[in-house]
């Protein structure tokens, strides 16, 4: 696992901040490349994010951080 490293309590710790609640699994990685290999040939030069909504949430406190600034 790409987090093997970790302790037990930095795993929890990382699980905890993903809104999935779970760290993915290697199935549902090779599900995505399984499904980007089937894509349309007119799917090109794209970045897809698969991180259990993690980066979402960065990015909605990143915007509400702003927003309270120009309120």
């Amino acid at each position: 696992p790409m987090n093997a490293w970790l302790s037990k309590e930095e795993a929890d710790a990382l699980a905890d901040e993903i809104p999935a609640g779970r760290e993915g699994t290697k199935e549902e990685a090779a599900q995505m490349i399984c499904m980007v290999a089937d894509a349309p040939d007119y799917l090109t030069g794209q970045i897809l994010t698969m991180d259990g909504g993690w980066s979402f949430c960065i990015h909605l406190q990143k915007w509400w951080t702003w927003r309270q600034k120009t309120a």
